[in-house]
């Protein structure tokens, strides 16, 4: 496995991780949203970030896939375990990436009809390519180009989750991969 281009530092992700809790903050004012964290790939974002909001934060944490390898399936799997109640209530999620809006979308129609009173989006990074979506976040951390994104809770199949910085997966590793893709079958939601 080997990484590609490097996109963004640690210190650079922390500052912004910082900005993005004030901006957060100055909107919801003294009344903090119940925070939703898409796991597993917002992870270190989705801590990060509640850290600087406060103690007193609702968090709840859906665990959601819809990628093998480096492409998405189609399908957002886990929402079906999704059963929090959400009657009344502010509601912002927290995710790694938008890149298909899939499962940004699947999750804020899903905080709808657990009874939220609004939802708003949160990611850490928006692919150029998703800036066209209907579903677009209130808050992006940073803009990207249209690469595979490793690094702080990003990962390719359980790897590279751990690095501080984000890195886009090597040509050479999306080659191998798109040839895998032909013998690896859609996640099967249970």
């Amino acid at each position: 496995m080997k990484l590609g281009e490097f996109l963004l530092d640690s210190s650079t992700i922390q500052r912004r991780v910082a900005e993005l809790a004030k901006e957060i903050g100055a909107y919801y004012g003294k009344e903090l949203p119940t925070i939703i964290g898409l796991l597993d790939g917002g992870l270190f974002f989705v801590v990060d970030l509640v850290r600087q909001l406060g103690s007193d934060v609702r968090v709840i944490c859906w665990r959601l896939r819809s990628y093998v390898g480096t492409s998405s399936s189609g399908r957002v799997c886990g929402l079906e375990v999704c059963q929090d109640d959400l009657r009344g209530q502010r509601v912002l999620l927290v995710d790694d990436i938008l890149d298909t809006g899939r499962t940004l979308e699947s999750a804020s129609r899903r905080a709808w009809e657990l009874g939220a009173t609004e939802v708003e989006l949160c990611v850490l990074v928006r692919k150029a390519s998703s800036s066209g979506l209907s579903c677009q976040p209130r808050w992006i951390g940073f803009e990207i180009p249209d690469v595979f994104v490793v690094g702080y809770g990003m990962d390719y199949c359980g790897r590279y989750r751990t690095l501080p910085s984000l890195w886009a997966l090597s040509p050479a590793e999306e080659r191998i991969q798109a040839a895998e893709r032909t013998t690896i079958q859609s996640p099967r939601c249970r």
